[in-house]
């Protein structure tokens, strides 16, 4: 009877430790899930950030962009400015040698 009480026991103890054990481990994962729900929403607010960045960025280019093609186009424009203002001279002189 002794050493079915002794097995009994034991059966007991072990039962006991890896109930401890499996307790120990679900608190171990908790702890461990909060962590990562916490790096996974630091993640998130980092990426709106960096979206948010993104997004200026974006229209600072195409500002950017913008200006350089109306720079494009009055620099066109003072060329065109320029070669008009020429054969306009040449006109002049084409007239003034024909009076």
């Amino acid at each position: 009877m002794m050493s079915e009480a002794n097995s009994l026991t034991d059966a007991v103890r072990l039962l006991e430790q890896k109930v401890h054990d499996l307790i120990e481990r679900l608190s171990f994962q908790r702890a461990e899930n909060a962590k990562l729900k916490r790096r996974v929403l630091e993640a998130e607010q980092a990426k709106m950030i960096l979206e948010e960045e993104v997004g200026v960025l974006n229209r600072k280019l195409s500002e950017r962009r913008d200006h350089f093609s109306r720079l494009g186009s009055v620099q066109q424009n003072d060329e065109i400015e320029q070669e008009l203002d020429r054969l306009i001279k040449e006109l002049q002189e084409c007239i003034d040698e024909m009076n």
